[in-house]
């Protein structure tokens, strides 16, 4: 398995991840190739995949963000194939996420998890996430 940032566009890549997202929520999903192209040209996202040999079968978004109290990151959109569940994919794009943390000397890294998701919630705690005591909210624009 090949852990990396994925740093441009293919239509290989597109595809996959567009397949990978449809795995993490029964709700549609637009990806569209313009949208992935933006993802690679920002500079405050980041985006790793998990390769097996040419197949990507995991993805993690790393976005940065500086407000008045510091300069955060959030993981967001964590998915793996449901071929490739429990073996520690997840746990290593999580792993990649927190290192380029500490190189951007990021102040903190957030990321929510379905509370459903018991696997995943017991894998951020085991890696050193804090379950936070803040109820969170989204103001849906798309209804």
């Amino acid at each position: 398995m090949i852990f990396k940032e994925i740093e441009e566009f293919s239509p290989q890549n597109y595809s996959e991840i567009a397949s990978l997202l449809s795995q993490l929520t029964s709700e549609a999903i637009k990806f569209s190739i313009d949208n992935f192209k933006t993802i690679l040209k920002n500079d405050n996202t980041f985006l790793f995949g998990a390769f097996d040999e040419n197949k990507l079968v995991g993805i993690l978004t790393l976005i940065i963000y500086q407000i008045p109290t510091g300069k955060n990151g959030r993981i967001e959109d964590v998915v793996v194939d449901e071929s490739y569940r429990g073996k520690k994919i997840g746990e290593q794009l999580s792993l990649m996420a927190i290192n380029k943390g500490k190189e951007l000397n990021l102040d903190k890294l957030f990321l929510t998890s379905n509370p459903r998701r018991i696997a995943a919630n017991s894998l951020y705690q085991k890696i050193g996430f804090l379950l936070g005591k803040t109820n969170s909210y989204f103001y849906n624009y798309k209804k």
